[in-house]
């Protein structure tokens, strides 16, 4: 993510409530058929080793005259935990003051009985009563109906992502979204709004949308898999593939697209701004061979950029799905390496996740780390000086301030400074720390091993320290603890 405050540029230490190893199958054959279509043709048996992954089916009607996506929702969730589940609980992130929208949630069953749920503070944490408690290993459906009705782009000081601006509607998490399960218990806090606010672990989504015919396309995570139009109407039938969200978009934007490695790259713009438009594809299409190389291969078929006028962000991403402020498209010089940072971030936080209210540097350092190894791959040193003497400028800045502090430490604990510095530049500095002190083959080698080891998972800081003391075989924790742990 790239909010206005963040950069120019801007064994293995899994959670003990990440994903576990694959129980009985909650999928059909059909269903992962199905599933399989999303994924790039090297990862699309990764959806039988993840078929417990909860299971998202909505069908919907979308309005962008009132700005709503009413549905009906059934999610297959396992307990992949060792823990009994008395409840399961959701999130409503349209319902947070900070995002501005309203989802209203009716009919609940579970296993098809009627079910009463319970509402936390501004109705964002949902819990749904479970009348037979989940043991580990089991599964349960929760149905229901909702409605979600996206905010305009009148007020500056919302988060900005779900958006109506009058050329697009922009609705990520805009369905009732399983919450995030710490140590076996619902994370019920509500997220700030520094950085990015979605904590989720992978999920598949079967989305069919029916919205207006003339001037609209659909764009969203994963890929489309059929389009029926009637003289009125289009609808779209959608898999994700495994993806730790699903956003989408229904927009009258030009389209430009290109297909590189396997995967077809869109990029959503104003008419007017064609030129840059095509810069930002030809960026992304740059990047994502360079990721796939030095990193891991990207496990998507599909990967949509567009741009929304919404005010309070740069650039945010989701899942196969990253939303640029449409000025950039106009007043950013620096728009090039913002694309870069957005699609670095499909591999940090989407495909190796992290809990990004307590741990954003996580996913935020290694991607700012994305821009130089793009700038380096690309043979443009000074671009790549330039990028390390603004993280190393930006935390002299925080220093000389006296407000230099521990990188490892929940967003809410910092100030808007400091989140932008600790977990962009100084997070990053730590990484090419890492790298001068192991070596080139060893920090590339390092990042493999990571990607490989933490594929899907939702990991923290001590993952790719573990990762690189692995590939140098030597110790790493004094670096880590004068980076990440230490002011």
């Amino acid at each position: 993510m790239q909010r206005f405050a963040s950069a120019c540029l801007i064994a293995l230490g899994i959670f003990a409530c990440t994903e576990s190893a694959a129980r009985a199958s909650t999928l059909t054959s059909g269903q992962v058929t199905n599933q399989r279509a999303a994924m790039h043709t090297s990862a699309v048996n990764d959806i039988q080793t993840s078929n417990t992954a909860p299971h998202y089916t909505i069908v919907g009607t979308v309005n962008p005259t009132t700005r709503t996506l009413s549905a009906t929702q059934t999610l297959v969730y396992t307990n992949r935990t060792a823990s009994t589940l008395t409840s399961i609980g959701m999130r409503l992130y349209a319902n947070l003051t900070d995002v501005g929208g309203l989802t209203t949630v009716n009919n609940v069953r579970v296993n098809g009985t009627a079910a009463t749920p319970s509402y936390g503070p501004q109705r964002f944490f949902l819990s749904i009563p479970l009348a037979t408690p989940l043991a580990a290993g089991k599964s349960v459906s929760i149905q229901m109906g909702f409605t979600t009705t996206a905010p305009t782009n009148t007020d500056t000081n919302l988060f900005g992502t779900m958006v109506s601006d009058g050329t697009t509607l922009s609705l990520p998490y805009a369905y009732p979204m399983v919450a995030f399960l710490r140590g076996g218990v619902w994370d019920t806090a509500i997220p700030d709004s520094k950085g990015d606010i979605v904590t989720n672990e992978m999920s598949l989504y079967d989305v069919r949308l029916t919205g207006p015919l003339t001037g609209y396309t659909f764009v969203s995570t994963g890929s489309t898999t059929t389009t029926i139009k009637t003289r009125d109407t289009q609808t779209v039938q959608i898999y994700s593939g495994l993806q730790r969200d699903f956003a989408f978009a229904l927009t009258k934007l030009s389209k430009k697209s290109q297909t590189v490695s396997g995967t077809t790259i869109n990029v959503y713009g104003p008419a007017s701004r064609a030129a840059v438009t095509t810069s930002a594809l030809a960026a992304a299409v740059a990047a994502l061979p360079i990721f796939n190389t030095t990193i891991g291969q990207y496990p998507y078929k599909e990967l949509d950029i567009i741009s929304v006028d919404a005010g309070d962000f740069w650039g945010i991403e989701f899942p196969g799905f990253v939303l640029i402020e449409q000025d950039q498209y106009t007043n950013n010089p620096n728009f090039e390496p913002l694309i870069v940072h957005e699609v670095g971030h499909q591999w940090f936080y989407n495909i190796i996740g992290n809990d990004v209210q307590r741990d954003a540097f996580v996913d935020e350092g290694l991607t700012n780390y994305t821009e130089l190894i793009y700038h380096q791959a690309r043979k443009r040193p000074t671009d790549a000086a330039g990028t390390i003497s603004y993280w190393k400028e930006d935390l002299a800045a925080l220093r000389a301030a006296g407000n230099d502090d521990i990188v490892d430490q929940p967003m809410s604990t910092m100030t808007d400074d400091q989140y932008s510095t600790l977990v962009y530049s100084k997070a990053a500095l730590y990484i090419h720390a890492v790298r001068l002190q192991i070596g080139e083959k060893a920090f590339f080698t390092a990042l493999k091993n990571y990607f490989t080891a933490s594929k899907y998972r939702i990991v923290d800081g001590t993952a790719f320290r573990s990762a690189a003391e692995t590939a140098c075989k030597c110790s790493l924790t004094t670096l880590y603890t004068k980076w990440i742990l230490q002011e």
